[in-house]
Formats: C-alpha cells, structure tokens, sequence
C-alpha cells in the first residue's frame, strides 16, 4: 500500500498516468477510449518498475572504459553474478561496476525497511511486486482523477454553452 502512496507524489507517474487519463476524456467514443485508458494503466502499472529498476541500476560512464573489462571477473560468485547480472553489462570499469553494486545495495536496504518479514532472496522479486501493485493503485487512482476532473469541466463548459 505504500508504493501506491509513493506513486501519488511522483511527477513523472502523473505525467503519465494523467496523460491516460486526459485521452480517456477527450476521445469519442467515450466508452471506448475508457477500455483503452483502462488497457494502457494496466500495461503501463505493470512494465513501469521494471524500466524504473533499469534506470535506476543502469551504468553511468563513469571513468574511462576499459575495453578489456569484463563485470563477471568481479561479479564471480556474489548475489550480484546470481541475481542482478543483467544490470551489469553495461559497465565499461571496475569503478561503474561497483557504483551499481552500491545502487543494488541500497534497493535491498530500502527494500528491506518496506518488507521486513521477506527472505534477502526474495527482497527484489517482494519489492518489484509491491512496486506493480503501488504503480497499478496510485497510477490507476491518478488517470481516473484526470479523467473525472476533465469531464466535470467539459459538463460545466456545456452547461454553460446552453445558457
């Protein structure tokens, strides 16, 4: 629950879900661009944590690249090599590579204040869930307040329009 809230306060998330929400109002017929909004929310609510983890831990030219470098030499072994290997491909140095190690770290941390009762092992996989949950409440919430706010209004300017 949460995330749902943390949703609410994020600019980008209402960017997003509230452009949803602006084509559901303006589109005719309304009942079909509603189903469409209500598609796009559910696509968007599940896929958006993933490219959020992808931003996140991505690697950040930092340094020179070293052409010869090769992540798995220091990842050999470590939770990083067995669950976030992906993350790492990108590195071009020892020194992106253990700011990414940093950036994982932290998730966990702060993943692990939020799901306290979940094993180190599932802490990405319980995160990344309540993360598509958060997405799908706060973001479903946000596009459905847009689309009744601008429907109100579209009401009131026709009301005002006949008088």
């Amino acid at each position: 629950m949460i995330e749902a809230v943390a949703v609410l306060f994020d600019p980008v998330s209402w960017l997003v879900f509230g452009a949803i929400g602006v084509l559901a109002s303006v589109g005719r017929p309304r009942g079909a661009f509603i189903s469409a909004a209500a598609v796009c929310v559910v696509i968007v609510g599940i896929a958006w944590p993933s490219l959020a983890d992808h931003i996140r831990f991505a690697a950040s030219s930092d340094g020179p690249v070293d052409s010869s470098f090769n992540p798995l030499t220091l990842l050999k072994g470590t939770k990083y090599e067995e669950r976030y290997l992906n993350y790492f491909i990108g590195a071009g140095n020892a020194r992106e590579t253990r700011q990414i190690e940093r950036r994982i770290d932290q998730y966990e941390a702060d993943c692990a204040i939020l799901h306290p009762d979940a094993a180190q092992y599932e802490l990405r996989a319980t995160c990344s869930f309540g993360s598509r949950i958060g997405h799908l409440m706060g973001g479903g919430f946000q596009s459905i307040l847009v689309f009744v706010a601008l429907v109100y209004l579209q009401q009131q300017r026709d009301k005002s329009r006949k008088v």
